[in-house]
């Protein structure tokens, strides 16, 4: 049997396993049922069913063949809901965008094996290009209806194993790219790289406040600073934030390409950015000693009552005395590992706002709080390789930062609100009623005694309750899953914020500082500097709805680059390392894997059941509390810690494959799922 016809085969039992109903059967009624209709030996039904299992397309529980429910499954989403997956058709792919390989046949043909396992090969029309890139990552578009599946090749990019090559590939599958034309370029380049006296006309300068700014130690472009000074039983809080606005000019070549971006895609250790280096990196960023152009907005908080009082808006000229990475800003504050002048007459400062932070955690003490730390990769000299993956890092300067930027928005859709401004709101829906009752049915099935109710505040109490469970890792999954998405929208009546704990009441929330990296935040920041300057509204009602719904899709698409990135430089990381001892602990559980995550929290590692250490043979079972994984001489509990080795990854379905008992073979499953075409 050909490659193209053992993965049709396996679509095609798929199928049946829907159309015929077959989910929650006995497995041995399901395989003889498949034997009668495919004609096939038990053996060869046995083998395909392995496969569309180490694919996630089912479990085996209990001897039935059930849906799959393992987090790692890729699903096609459709309107926020997840459904699984089926074999597609060529009308439902028509001009999408799909990653492939040229690979070269036995018969010497050169198609595409895309990375949808769904499709079939994709023949492409061959030149004298393609036929030097046998073993290159590509991306093509399908097109027509021909018998077979046909595309056009889009672009190619280097080989395969490339870390560099991958990651552009799927940026472009997206619609992200680090280019820009010339005239964009040109225009970006005739900007001046200072402040001018022209454009401090009109301006308070305020260039005295010891303002500083706190990003990643690889950020480029700053775009917000702060200062926090003392005032009677308080402090006023000052948020500086890049008038990014009086640069781009409405119409502009900037303008266009920018809110066709609409929003910075961050990819690996990259960045494809809404605009060119020197918009981005130079004159909008807030660079250390440098006169720059800002939108600051400052207010008043009283210690005792935690109020805000005395908000303003004002446009200024301001000078970053100090730039700080999050590590320095924590290290400084501590007094670790000493610091330099500067640090030493801007710690005061800093040590004020830490102090103040405390205060503002308390005033939104009814939001969500997630762990929620974004992985950073350090690669080779050459980029070939992913030598290092960690988790960023939680110091408490990231508090210094986000509720300081929290508290900017909520004072933005304030003076949204008091002026009648329309502009672009960030809304959240609560909970379906369906995703809910899942949630709360999960719960009970690991024990948890919590009387959960669809509010804000019983969400932030159960995620303190799941910070201390065993399974904490895959709860907090499933309970982000509960939660709906967040979206922009265009002066909503409902201004609600479900993870913010902001009612349809309130002022609402709006995003305003990063008007480097999203298009949502540039269109509110010319809305409001209309109104402080009394001059009519830039845009339209139409505009605002079209916009909105366009940035929503432009950053559904940047996630999903983001997401499919990371999971590629996992198994680039994890390829270096198979055959290494290696340390995770354990976050999901079935009757036929475990899922482990490396210790660092970075990488995701599935293990049959068959490679697990000291099984006596005769299978493991979940505990009653669902809990552990039992076998007559050993078991694996959540959140144990267990050694393991990596076996195999499999770049097309981006699984990696590890073994917990280092004397056995890689097993059947995993030698199906790793078939190449040769």
């Amino acid at each position: 049997m050909s490659v193209g016809e053992y993965m049709k085969l396996e679509n095609q039992i798929f199928v049946t396993i829907e159309k015929e109903n077959l989910f929650d059967k006995e497995y041995n009624f399901v395989k003889n049922k498949l034997c009668t209709i495919f004609g096939l030996k038990a053996k060869e039904i046995e083998k395909q069913l392995k496969v569309l299992q180490v694919k996630k397309l089912i479990d085996i529980e209990n001897r039935k063949i059930v849906k799959s429910q393992d987090i790692f499954t890729e699903t096609v989403q459709a309107n926020e809901q997840q459904k699984v997956h089926h074999t597609r058709t060529k009308t439902e792919i028509k001009d999408e965008l799909l990653l492939g390989t040229f690979v070269k046949l036995e018969s010497g043909e050169i198609v595409v094996k895309l990375r949808d396992r769904r499709l079939p090969l994709c023949k492409v029309e061959l030149t004298e290009k393609i036929k030097n890139s046998v073993g290159k990552t590509c991306v093509v578009k399908v097109v027509g209806k021909q018998k077979e599946l046909f595309g056009e090749v889009q672009n190619i990019f280097g080989l395969a194993d490339d870390p560099i090559s991958e990651i552009n590939a799927i940026a472009h599958k997206y619609g992200f790219t680090t280019k820009f034309s010339e005239k964009v370029l040109e225009e970006a380049r005739n900007i001046p790289q200072y402040v001018t006296e022209k454009d401090r006309e009109g301006r308070n300068d305020l260039e005295h406040l010891p303002i500083i700014t706190i990003d990643p130690i690889d950020c480029r472009n700053k775009d917000d600073g702060i200062y926090d000074e003392p005032i009677k039983n308080g402090f006023r809080t000052y948020i500086a934030i890049a008038d990014v606005s009086h640069y781009i000019k409405p119409g502009s070549e900037l303008d266009k390409e920018g809110l066709r971006r609409a929003i910075d895609a961050y990819l690996g250790a990259g960045v494809c950015p809404m605009f060119p280096p020197e918009i981005c990196n130079g004159i909008c960023s807030l660079n250390e000693n440098e006169s720059r152009l800002a939108v600051v907005a400052s207010c008043d908080i009283d210690y005792d009552r935690k109020t805000i009082t005395n908000e303003k808006f004002q446009l200024a000229v301001i000078k970053v005395k100090k730039a700080y990475t999050y590590e320095e800003a924590e290290k400084t504050h501590l007094c670790q590992d000493g610091f330099d002048e500067i640090n030493k007459k801007t710690k005061k400062y800093l040590d004020f706002m830490y102090k103040n932070t405390k205060v503002l955690e308390e005033m939104f003490s009814g939001m969500l709080e997630f762990d929620d730390y974004e992985p950073q990769y350090r690669f080779s000299a050459d980029g070939t390789k992913v030598e290092d993956i960690s988790l960023s890092n939680s110091e408490y300067s990231h508090n210094v930062v986000k509720y300081r930027m929290m508290l900017k928005d909520i004072l933005g859709a304030k003076y949204f609100k008091e002026h009648s401004l329309k502009g672009l709101y960030r809304i959240h829906e609560k909970p379906t009623q369906e995703r809910f009752n899942a949630l709360v049915k999960k719960l009970k099935q690991f024990n948890i005694d919590y009387n959960l109710q669809n509010s804000t505040k019983s969400f932030q109490g159960l995620i303190e309750v799941i910070k201390k469970h065993p399974a904490r890792h895959y709860l907090m999954i499933e309970t982000v899953k509960t939660l709906t998405r967040a979206k922009t929208v265009a002066s909503p009546v409902d201004i609600s914020h479900f993870g913010i704990g902001i009612d349809k009441g309130d002022w609402g929330y709006m995003f305003l500082t990063s008007v480097i990296r999203r298009g949502s935040d540039l269109v509110n920041q010319r809305q409001l500097k209309c109104c402080m300057l009394n001059q009519k509204s830039l845009y339209t009602d139409k505009f605002l709805n079209l916009f909105a719904e366009y940035y929503n899709i432009q950053e559904k698409k940047a996630d999903d680059a983001e997401a499919k990135s990371d999971k590629y430089l996992a198994c680039m990381w994890a390829n270096e390392h198979k055959g290494e001892i290696l340390e995770g602990y354990i976050e999901q559980i079935n009757n036929s894997f475990i899922n482990v995550i490396t210790s660092n929290g970075t990488v995701p590692v599935l293990i049959s059941t068959s490679n697990l250490k000291d099984d006596a043979g005769d299978g493991f079972k979940i505990s009653k509390d669902n809990m552990s994984l039992v076998g007559k001489s050993n078991k694996y509990t959540l959140g144990e810690t267990i050694n393991f080795k990596i076996n195999n990854v499999d770049f097309e379905t981006v699984t990696i494959f590890g073994n917990n008992n280092y004397e056995k073979q890689m097993s059947e499953t995993e030698s199906c799922s790793m078939e190449k075409i040769k």
